[in-house]
């Protein structure tokens, strides 16, 4: 989680940091620490570690069907300016601290596996046998993630529609158990 002594600080006073108010400028100058960070080897220091799901989060608030292009290029993508995209940023991360999950179906049962290729090896893993599928707002899209202890979904857990996660889960709705049929019902059309 970032710590809001640095951060708040930039927030406040960004001409401080950086000679003007830029969400670029805030971007490269998170990138530049943690990266000195890791190269001096610095375990304990998280200022600048954004929630991992931070990244889907702004794709899901924003509308974009994916998060590949980074938080940064999606808010200045629907920012007018440096400035505005700054701003946002910080709505953003707010909105994601306070967020509240609300459960709209269930995969209970699910026997789905995946596999994990590194050095040469494969590997296959199973996915956790209950999924929930959560949204946090009535943006369009839903978060894919697990309630068994110590377990969290591998991949992929940002979905834009229903389809993305039938087609990359090799599901059906008949699986389902719908909590909120309403909103399961919007983002399956």
């Amino acid at each position: 989680m970032v710590t809001p002594n640095l951060l708040s600080s930039i927030r406040k006073h960004p001409s401080m940091f950086f000679g003007e108010c830029s969400l670029s400028a805030l971007y490269h100058f998170m990138a530049g620490y943690m990266g000195a960070v890791a190269v001096h080897g610095i375990k304990t220091d998280t200022t600048f570690q954004l929630p991992s799901d931070f990244h889907d989060w702004v794709a899901y608030r924003l509308h974009y069907e994916s998060s590949t292009s980074g938080w940064k290029d999606m808010i200045l993508g629907v920012s007018r300016d440096e400035t505005t995209a700054f701003a946002r940023f910080f709505e953003l991360l707010d909105e994601h601290a306070t967020r509240k999950s609300r459960v709209i179906a269930k995969l209970i049962g699910y026997q789905g596996t995946y596999t994990i290729s590194s050095g040469g090896q494969t590997k296959i893993e199973r996915y956790p046998s209950c999924i929930l599928l959560i949204v946090y707002t009535d943006d369009p899209g839903f978060f894919a993630v697990s309630d068994e202890p110590g377990y969290t979904m591998p991949m992929k857990e940002f979905f834009p529609s229903w389809e993305w996660f039938e087609d990359f889960m090799g599901v059906t709705r008949s699986q389902m158990t719908i909590v909120d049929a309403e909103t399961f019902g919007r983002l399956s059309k």
